[in-house]
C-alpha cells in the first residue's frame, strides 16, 4: 500500500473494526498523524511563544498570537478528537493481521489509559511502560 493510500483508506474506514491492515498501511498512517500532530504542534507553540512575548512587551492586550493560539490549538484538537476512532480500528484491525483478537488492543488500550488516569507513582509508570511496549510489538509482528 502506498504512503497516500494508506492515508485515504485510514479514512475510509473510519467504524470498521473487522478486516485486517497490513504493517505498511499502519505505519504509513502513524507516520501522516505524526507529521500532521508535529506542524500543528508547532505552529501551536510558536503562537504560545509569540503571545507570551507580546504580552511581556505591550502589557495585557489582544494580539494576533491568540488568533493563531486559538487556530492551532482547535485545529489539533479537531484533528485529534476526529482522527480518534479511525486510530481506534486500525489498531485493532493490525491486531487481527498479527493473528490475535481485536479485543487484546482495546483492553491494553483501556488498562493502559486507566493507569495514566489514576497514576499512583514508580510502579505504575512501569506497568504504563510495559503496556505501551506490548501495543509496539503486536503492531511490528508479520502478517
Amino acid at each position: 500500500m502506498t504512503f497516500v493510500g494508506a492515508y485515504q483508506s485510514f479514512w475510509k474506514n473510519y467504524f470498521n473494526f473487522t478486516g485486517r491492515a497490513t504493517r505498511s498501511e499502519f505505519w504509513f498512517v502513524v507516520l501522516w498523524n505524526v507529521i500532521i500532530g508535529a506542524v500543528l504542534g508547532f505552529g501551536l507553540g510558536l503562537s504560545v511563544v509569540g503571545m507570551a512575548a507580546s504580552a511581556v512587551t505591550f502589557g495585557d492586550g489582544f494580539s494576533a498570537s491568540i488568533v493563531f493560539t486559538i487556530l492551532f490549538g482547535g485545529l489539533l484538537a479537531i484533528y485529534s478528537l476526529a482522527s480518534f476512532i479511525p486510530c481506534l480500528s486500525l489498531a485493532v484491525r493490525r491486531c487481527r493481521d498479527t493473528g490475535l483478537s481485536g479485543w487484546w488492543y482495546v483492553g491494553l488500550y483501556v488498562a493502559n489509559l486507566l493507569i495514566v488516569a489514576f497514576d499512583g507513582g514508580g510502579f505504575w509508570s512501569v506497568v504504563s511502560f510495559l503496556i505501551n511496549l506490548a501495543i509496539f510489538i503486536i503492531s511490528v509482528l508479520p502478517t
